[in-house]
């Protein structure tokens, strides 16, 4: 299987960088690799219109052989500095590992047993990703979805590569799960460079993976993971750089920096706060070396996010991409103290607000009632509205839907990061708090902060909050480490405890204790899991019906949160050789320059999911008329064609 050579490089790179490097960093720098090759490969194909089978597999067969070549020639001090050092654990030590190692190898069961089936996966996330493997390049097309057309795409790229190399989708969730381990990795790096022992390093393994979020987000084809990653990762590079102030780590920065551009836009709040708090710091050190290193980061990252940022601005007249309106969507109308105090007490009552015990759900409500009328209640102190439309996506703030991968929250982890920055601030003395780590502290804040002010209280920033929280491990594993031992093995118990339901119990993906278990359902029926059989029937039917009538050429016309990837899917595997593509596209979703250049699709039939009480439809002058009706989608038919078919 050509993905294979995709595992190969992977491997290879690895067993490279340990010829300079430990194990854990040739693992890091492995994955930031195939992250940096993905995009520069992508982009480059893309230019030709090549992005397919053929030149994939040409391209990753060609640095596999350039990877055979290094270690051939390099055997002899490779095979030297593969050793794999025996050190001694201690029993508690062996017990982390297990329980991190079991983690692991349950959410690797579930990645690849169960198809993707996130509700934006299949909007936009893998939905572009079809598209492109049509197109067979990335530029901007007709959509009515528009999250398709600006987010930044690297992590989708790496789907595509997957998806085109591997011709199914049972790998794709894996991407988000080797995101996870290798910002647990890079943690751990962390912990190291601020000179703690073994035993600590260890410890933030399972405090990581014991965050409800993340266990949930690493079965699913979304980027928030590898955004934790890429944050992460960069405060490694900026405490390397603090300590030594070297170009390479300027090299590393910029590199880092403009994958994160490419990677998720919430980058523009998780990364100014902890630039401007180390590089103040550096700056009392060496001004010109700082000076110097943040105009080589700076000039890197610009360079390696420039496709990206010109795409937008040639469609949108931005670099960000989105219409003015839909900027405006999720950014905060109005700022005040009391804004600011408002939207910090609702991001918090996300995670406070959502606790399940042993899949206890009375305990979920009671507690989820009981914050809610707090929060309420502080509002009221505050003379603000809770609900205010200025500062509020959505209609009410209330608790969420737990074990879900968009709204879950994460209790323990939340309290634990509030009594961890408290005590090592106020009592920074005792806990014998470093520069860095300070530093450290003053970056989660900050970025806390930020995000409060710029963003709209949202129902799913429990997802957008995960970098914050991979982040604040450090700070939970410091004062784990400096805690009486007793004290931190039962804080462990019970962030393991509490974490199982969320990895045995996730909503789209159950193991256990529920009829819709995964074991009683097809791998169709996972995919459709929010949607339900119903629409997953009435979707095939369609589909079906499509496929007797040998369409070559399709036009869907959807709603902007309709399950794109799901209908291409089911589409292609009726009929494989069919072209899809959306019509009668407005400019509210498509920038007027896209739909300039847009050749008009020669269909026969239209599949629709928002015309369900029409007869007819107009497409390109022509008349089409009702031919299949279900109760999620309808088909009309080129009445032209059937006119002249009939004389």
């Amino acid at each position: 299987m050509p993905i294979l050579l995709l595992l190969f490089l992977f491997l290879g790179l690895i067993i490279i960088f340990k010829l300079y490097f430990g194990w854990r960093q040739s693992i890091v720098f492995s994955w930031l690799s195939i992250l940096s090759l993905t995009y520069f490969s992508t982009e480059f194909l893309s230019f030709f219109i090549g992005l397919n089978y053929t030149n994939l597999g040409l391209y990753y067969a060609f640095l596999g052989f350039v990877i055979c070549l290094f270690i051939y020639k390099n055997y002899q001090k490779l095979y030297s500095k593969l050793n794999f050092n025996s050190y001694q654990f201690s029993k508690i030590d062996n017990i982390i590992l297990c329980i991190f190692l079991g983690f692991v190898l349950i959410l690797t069961f579930l990645c690849i047993y169960c198809p993707p089936n996130n509700w934006d996966s299949m909007t936009y996330h893998l939905g572009r990703v079809a598209h492109w493997q049509q197109y067979q390049h990335i530029e901007h097309y007709a959509t009515h979805i528009s999250r398709q057309l600006y987010n930044p795409p690297l992590v989708e790229y790496l789907l595509l590569h997957i998806l085109i190399l591997s011709g199914n989708d049972y790998f794709l969730n894996i991407v988000q799960l080797v995101s996870l381990i290798a910002c647990l990795i890079t943690l751990s790096l962390i912990i190291k460079e601020l000179g703690y022992s073994l035993k600590t390093q260890i410890l933030i393994l399972i405090v990581g993976i014991t965050i409800p979020m993340a266990i949930l987000q690493a079965t699913n084809t979304k980027n928030e993971l590898t955004m934790a990653f890429l944050l992460v990762f960069f405060i490694y590079y900026l405490i390397k750089s603090y300590h030594k102030l070297e170009i390479k780590n300027g090299i590393m920065l910029g590199l880092c920096l403009g994958i994160c551009i490419v990677t998720k836009s919430t980058c523009y709040i998780y990364l100014p706060p902890c630039i401007i708090v180390f590089f103040i710091a550096m700056l009392f050190k060496n001004y010109k070396k700082t000076i110097l290193i943040g105009l080589l980061t700076s000039l890197l990252s610009l360079c390696i996010a420039s496709p990206y940022y010109i795409r937008n601005y040639k469609s949108y007249n931005h670099v960000l991409g989105a219409t003015e309106t839909e900027r405006g969507w999720l950014k905060n109308a109005e700022f005040s103290l009391n804004m600011l105090f408002s939207n910090l007490s609702r991001n918090a009552f996300i995670h406070l607000a959502n606790i399940r015990l042993f899949g206890n759900r009375e305990i979920f409500i009671k507690n989820g009632n009981f914050y809610k009328n707090l929060i309420y209640d502080f509002h009221k102190k505050l003379n603000i509205e809770i609900n205010d439309p200025k500062t509020t996506w959505g209609s009410e703030v209330t608790y969420n839907i737990d074990r879900d991968e968009d709204y879950s929250g994460n209790y323990f982890h939340f309290l634990l990061i509030v009594f961890s920055l408290f005590f090592l601030l106020f009592f920074a003395k005792y806990f014998k708090t470093s520069l860095i780590e300070f530093l450290i502290i003053l970056s989660i804040i900050c970025i806390a902060i930020f995000f409060s002010i710029y963003l709209k209280w949202q129902p799913w920033h429990s997802r957008l909050h995960l970098p914050i929280f991979m982040l604040s491990t450090i700070i939970i594993t410091i004062i784990l480490n400096k805690i009486n031992r007793y004290a931190s093995v039962i804080i462990l118990t019970l962030l393991v405890m509490g974490s199982i339901t969320y990895l045995l119990e996730n909503q789209s993906k159950i193991i256990f204790f529920k009829p819709r278990k995964i074991f009683n359902l097809t791998r169709n029926q996972m995919m459709f899991n929010k949607k339900g059989d119903d629409y997953m029937n009435n979707l095939d039917s369609a589909s079906a019906f499509l496929a007797s009538k040998n369409v070559k050429n399709i036009g869907l016309e959807i709603d902007g949160d309709a399950w794109d990837y799901a209908i291409f899917k089911t589409l292609k595997s009726k009929n494989n050789n069919i072209k899809i593509e959306h019509i009668n596209v407005s400019e509210q979703t498509t920038p007027k320059f896209i739909l300039n250049k847009t050749p008009i699709l020669n269909c026969d039939y239209i599949l629709s999911t928002i015309l369900l009480r029409s007869d007819s439809i107009t497409y390109n002058n022509k008349t089409f008329c009702l031919s299949y009706k279900n109760n999620d989608f309808v088909v009309f038919k080129n009445n032209y064609t059937f006119l002249n078919f009939q004389k």
